[in-house]
């Protein structure tokens, strides 16, 4: 599959069904593996994606980048859920607990990692 820019990051679902690529192009694809990688949605972001992160249920879907900001996504909705406050720096990394309780995140030129609590 290709893609209109420089793809940054790629994440499988827990149950393998969906793929999620991001990029320079700006925009999240969620692709189906086991359809010849249909695209079934696609999630315009305000800058460059470098980093994403499943919910356990694959109903959500956390991205960061070059916005300097944490993105949930609703995948159902094809909406953002909620943002988090805008970082520092650009985002590089964002991670999903297992139990959907938690989002890690961190950013470019920091030396902490930021853990914030999920709502039910």
């Amino acid at each position: 599959v290709d893609f209109a820019d420089i793809v940054r990051a790629v994440r499988f679902s827990a149950c393998g069904r969906l793929l999620a690529v991001g990029g320079e192009d700006r925009q999240i694809s969620i692709l189906l593996p086991q359809q010849g990688l249909s695209k079934v949605l696609a999630l315009r972001c305000l800058a460059g994606v470098r980093c994403l992160a499943w919910s356990p249920n694959a109903h959500f879907l956390a991205s960061g980048g070059e916005d300097n900001q944490v993105c949930v996504w609703d995948v159902i909705a094809g909406s953002i859920a909620f943002t988090l406050p805008k970082a520092a720096d650009w985002i590089c990394a964002v991670a999903l607990s297992s139990d959907g309780q938690w989002l890690a995140s961190c950013g470019f030129g920091r030396n902490e990692v930021q853990l914030d609590p999920l709502d039910d």
